[in-house]
């Protein structure tokens, strides 16, 4: 990695900061401070290896927060019927995403982050396994796409029949899409 002058002079000042507020972790900073000052380039990398490389675009974070919220109001429609057959509370379930796939685990790492640490959709959470950590263990983000697009179909608002207040008929359309499109043209 290049680094200017004036970038290498940023950062080492950064790090001096570091080094006050954090004293246990001073010797750490130190060290990296030095090979900015030094202009060692071959280390820049070893303070940044616990910043990730990969990003998420604004439109995926948007994809797993719309995911999250369809979820949310799927829930919440289904705890307001007094007909819940068909439905049981596995298929209800928002099921995390593949830790093992590229994407997905990012996207795994994004819905972890805005509903525990955000503290945002926490309903998601109620009735979910007690070691419950966003892995699906397969890759659904495809499965969440048909869903959001039956989802998104559906006017916003509050109303019954709206996307935030589902009637059992639009729940089930939603999590039907959750099948294979071939599959679901056999019924």
């Amino acid at each position: 990695m290049k680094l200017d002058r004036k970038d290498r002079f940023i950062i080492s000042n950064q790090l001096k900061i570091l080094e006050a507020l954090y004293p246990e972790e001073a010797s750490s900073y130190a060290i990296q401070r030095t090979a900015f000052e030094e202009g060692y380039e071959s280390h820049y990398d070893w303070a940044l290896e616990h910043i990730s490389e990969k990003t998420l675009t604004e439109d995926e974070t948007g994809e797993v927060v719309d995911t999250l919220d369809m979820y949310s109001a799927i829930r919440r429609s289904v705890s307001q019927l007094s007909d819940k057959t068909g439905l049981n509370d596995f298929m209800i379930r928002f099921r995390g995403y593949d830790g093992n796939d590229p994407k997905e685990v990012q996207m795994l790492g994004y819905a972890r982050y805005f509903v525990v640490e955000l503290e945002r959709f926490q309903d998601i959470l109620d009735g979910q396994e007690k070691h419950f950590d966003f892995n699906s263990h397969m890759q659904i983000r495809d499965v969440y796409k048909r869903m959001l697009k039956e989802w998104q179909a559906i006017p916003s608002g509050i109303q019954t029949g709206q996307r935030h207040n589902l009637t059992k008929e639009q729940i089930i359309k939603i999590l039907d899409a959750s099948t294979h499109p071939e599959n679901r043209e056999k019924k």
